[in-house]
Parts: structure tokens; C-alpha cells; sequence
């Protein structure tokens, strides 16, 4: 697979290396800034959005420059068309408000893809580090420090009384949201879901789609997250999502023990349909796709599969998206055979997979 844009064809380091066993798929830490001497995006005119890319461009520069094995690749949201911009989103590396307001606004990450810096999107700087599975300390010791480097080099908008000044409210404080993906097919089955979604708000947490807010889940899959950052430190943001990880786990073990001891002649054929369906259809669109894959994750929990590679389905959900599927098939202008195009694909990447 190969692509002239510039964006990397291997994808993230963080979707390798997953244990079978846990709910976590990746965890990230995003920390938002703004320069004091410029507005918030939303109120800067196009030379003050342009004057802010060069100050960053310079800093990030010299960063690179203080050490050899830091390479970032950069990219001008203008110069990147439509589809380039939304695979950028299915890997995790930029929002949507940034794809849809391209102007004025730019994108750094690094080779492994665990780092990426958004410019001038609701802030000047939204940088995030993403780890493999619960990570959520290794993400934050990496931002603290890179933070660190940043804040000596740029004058951060800061108040003494509400801390890191933020173009939405709810970042005003510490600017952290810490997140972590899960893979909550238990929970889905037992139809339990729904008293976890609204359970998790009273402790200022928020579960979201599979693309973060505004989002539906896919295959089963949510965003765990902290709401308020205002009269918190950091620390205590983790551990308190730590907690509340906690508890989803035990209630995801239960459901899928639950399953497995009151439905396992179900289960075990809605999986075994799934891997059937993935290896010999002609067409398979985005939606079963995910879903399917989903029941195959939970197939390796149960060990119901004597060959298996985690990981290489865990990019193959990422590689049969709608904007990958466009972007590498060789002719980004026809869209007709992409359900075609994606049941080939996965059956070439399950052909090593055994029940």
C-alpha cells in the first residue's frame, strides 16, 4: 500500500503489542495550550493564525534539531485535500473540527505516529501522546516533559487563579484530557452498555463513540474520558480514570464469564459466523466490517482460534476505513469498489488465521 501525500503507510506503534486479555486498546494524553499574545483561533485574523504556525514551526524546529532521533513529519492542512485529511482522523491523529477548518492550521507527528500536535484547532497547540493499551502513565510523562521543553520556549496564556487559559471552558485548569479506548463487546451483548454511559457522569467522566465526541460506537468500541480539568491536578485526573477503568473491567469480565457460562453456543457461533462471513464474502461494507472484527477480538479472549494475530487485525480495522480504502486502493477517484476492495483485503490478512 502506498500513498504521495506524505502520510506514513505503516500506521501507529500504539496498535501494536496488545495483550489478548485486557479491554484496553490504546490510552492518550492531550494537553491544550494558547500563546498569551494572540487570540483564540476562532477570533484571529489569517496573518495572526499564520503568525502563530511560524512561532511553533521554529520552536518544534530547534526541538528536532537538540536531538537527532526526533523526526516530525509536518503537514499544512491546505495543501491536504479532503480524503488526505480524513485519514489523518482515522488513525487517530486529528479531529474533525480540524479536517473541516483547514485554514490557517497545521499537523505534526512522529514516525511511530504516538505523537501528534494539531495547530491553531480550537487552540494554538493541542498536542496528544498515545500509548498501546493502559498506558496512561508513559502518555503523561511523555507530554509533562515535552510540556516542560515547550513552556520555556513559548509564553503560555496562564492565570494564577484558573491556570492554563483555554478557548473551551470545560480545558480551563491543567488543559489535560486523558482518554484510554475500550473494547466493551461484553457489555454490549449483556445490554448493559447503557447504564455504564450514563452511570460514569456524576464522577466527571464521559464514554463516547469510537471517534471521541459527537461520535457513535463501532465494533463495540468506546472512548473513556475525563469531562473537567478546572481544580484538578493531573495526577489525580489519571488515577481518578484509572478508577473508573477499574470498575468497567470487572463489569466487562463479568459480562463476558456471564456469556460465556449462559450463552457459549451463541457466542461461540456468532464468532465462528464472523470469521466465516470476513473470509468468504465478495463484498463486506465498513460497518460489518468492524463489527465482525469485533466478535473475532472477542473470539481470542475466549481462545477459540488456534492461529491468530492480534495485531494484524488490530490495523486491519484501521486499513479497511472508508478514506484508507480510497487513498491506497490506486485510484482515490472511485469510490464503486470499496466494499469490494475490503473484502479482498481482509481475507489476505486472515488467510493465517485458524479456529
Amino acid at each position: 500500500m502506498k500513498s504521495d501525500t506524505g502520510i506514513p503507510d505503516s500506521l501507529g506503534e500504539w496498535l501494536k503489542d496488545q495483550p489478548s486479555d485486557d479491554i484496553v486498546i490504546s490510552s492518550r494524553i492531550r494537553l491544550a495550550r494558547n500563546l498569551s499574545e494572540f487570540n483564540f483561533p476562532n477570533r484571529s485574523s489569517g496573518p495572526e493564525l499564520e503568525e502563530v504556525k511560524n512561532i511553533l514551526f521554529s520552536v518544534l524546529d530547534n526541538w528536532q534539531k537538540q536531538d537527532g532521533e526526533k523526526n516530525l513529519l509536518h503537514f499544512d492542512m491546505e495543501k491536504l485535500d479532503e480524503l488526505e485529511r480524513e485519514v489523518l482522523i482515522e488513525r487517530h491523529l486529528i479531529s474533525r473540527a480540524l479536517a473541516e477548518n483547514p485554514a490557517g492550521s497545521s499537523t505534526y507527528i512522529d514516525k511511530a505516529q504516538s505523537l501528534s500536535l494539531m495547530v491553531n484547532e480550537e487552540d494554538h497547540l493541542r498536542m496528544q501522546f498515545i500509548k498501546t493499551g493502559a498506558g496512561l502513565e508513559k502518555a503523561w510523562e511523555e507530554a509533562d516533559d515535552f510540556d516542560d521543553f515547550l513552556e520555556e520556549k513559548l509564553d503560555y496564556a496562564f492565570s494564577s487563579r484558573l491556570g492554563y487559559l483555554t478557548a473551551c471552558p470545560t480545558n480551563l485548569g491543567t488543559g489535560l484530557r486523558a482518554s484510554v479506548m475500550l473494547h466493551l463487546p461484553g457489555l454490549n451483548m449483556t445490554d448493559e452498555i447503557g447504564r455504564l454511559l450514563g452511570g460514569v457522569g456524576k464522577f466527571g467522566f464521559t464514554v463516547r463513540g469510537i471517534f471521541g465526541e459527537g461520535t457513535d460506537s463501532e465494533g463495540s468500541i468506546y472512548q473513556l474520558s475525563n469531562q473537567v480539568t478546572l481544580g484538578y491536578r493531573e495526577e489525580d485526573i489519571i488515577d481518578n480514570l484509572y478508577g473508573i477503568l477499574h470498575r468497567i473491567r470487572e463489569k466487562e469480565v463479568k459480562a463476558r464469564k456471564m456469556l460465556e457460562e449462559e450463552r457459549s453456543g451463541d457466542i461461540k457461533n456468532k464468532i465462528m459466523r464472523a470469521f466465516g462471513i470476513l473470509r468468504h464474502s465478495y463484498k463486506v461494507n465498513y460497518l460489518e466490517s468492524i463489527h465482525f472484527a469485533s466478535l473475532l477480538l472477542l473470539g481470542d479472549y475466549y481462545q477459540l482460534f488456534s492461529e491468530f494475530d492480534r495485531d494484524k487485525l488490530m490495523e486491519l480495522m484501521i486499513l479497511t476505513r472508508p478514506a484508507h480504502l480510497q487513498l491506497y486502493s490506486g485510484d482515490r477517484n472511485r469510490t464503486d469498489r470499496g466494499d469490494i476492495r475490503r473484502a479482498e483485503l481482509i481475507k489476505e490478512s486472515l488467510s493465517s488465521f485458524k479456529i
